[in-house]
């Protein structure tokens, strides 16, 4: 598997994984299965968003800047990380997307 695909996939088998074994430890306190309070919910879904933007954010300032188009870009990308938490990561990943199937 090239190196481009293994780092496509691992924010994302992360992300599964994280949810996956939260729901895993809430179902063994729900009673007969149902499904978990939103006390287990609203943790999975903070979780989610953290490990995502940890996993941005680290790829954004690894990269080179030969990677943007502008000299400005790395900095844009880091405030827009810092100001607009929640919607960030995924802009960046889609962004990224977009630059790559450029090249």
């Amino acid at each position: 598997m090239p190196t481009s695909t293994i780092a496509r996939i691992r924010p994302i088998v992360t992300i599964l994984g994280t949810v996956v074994a939260l729901f895993m430890a809430s179902s063994m306190f729900s009673l007969g299965g149902a499904m978990p309070p939103l006390s287990v919910i609203v943790p999975v879904i903070a979780v989610t968003l953290i490990s995502l933007w940890l996993i941005q954010f680290t790829d954004l300032m690894r990269s080179p800047e030969s990677r943007f188009p502008s000299r400005w870009d790395k900095p844009i990308w880091a405030a827009v990380f810092i100001l607009l938490f929640p919607i960030a990561p995924i802009a960046f990943w889609v962004w990224k997307q977009a630059c790559e199937n450029e090249r």
